[in-house]
């Protein structure tokens, strides 16, 4: 093997296999830093992550800029919960909401404007009776739900 110069202190050894960058003592002390410290602390320490901090998933963006942002999707998942807590059926038909999949239960804007998010715009509704507002039997081969 070719002698290489240890990269933490400088003196030349002869490494024991192709990757080797280190001497004995500073490959020893490295690889304790390693395990104390943790290797997420030492990639940090080293400028070895571009964002310190961020998880793997990058930098999380706010607003619509944020990848699950769909119309404003997130506003009406709390805004559900928030409705089905005091409400807990459907408006129209009186369907127990409670324990049913949280996909049958729709959040609709009474005056069909989905920017006038007050309270007192925003009605629960069962999946069937979201449906019939919108006429979505129209849609269907034989008109029914």
């Amino acid at each position: 093997m070719k002698e290489k110069k240890c990269k933490i202190c400088g003196i030349t050894f002869i490494p024991s296999g192709p990757a080797g960058l280190y001497c004995k003592d500073c490959g020893e002390a490295r690889r304790k830093e390693v395990a104390r410290k943790g290797a997420q602390a030492y990639r940090i320490r080293h400028n070895l992550v571009q964002k310190p901090g961020v998880g793997k998933g990058g930098n999380q963006k706010k607003g619509k800029d944020n990848v699950c942002y769909k119309n404003g999707s997130k506003f009406y998942q709390k805004m559900r919960k928030v409705l089905l807590k005091e409400r807990k059926c459907c408006e129209r038909c009186g369907k127990n909401l409670l324990d049913v999949h949280y996909s049958y239960r729709c959040l609709h804007h009474r005056d069909h404007n989905r920017d006038n998010n007050a309270i007192e715009n925003l009605e629960l509704l069962c999946k069937r009776c979201h449906q019939l507002e919108h006429n979505c039997t129209a849609n269907l081969p034989n008109g029914k739900v």
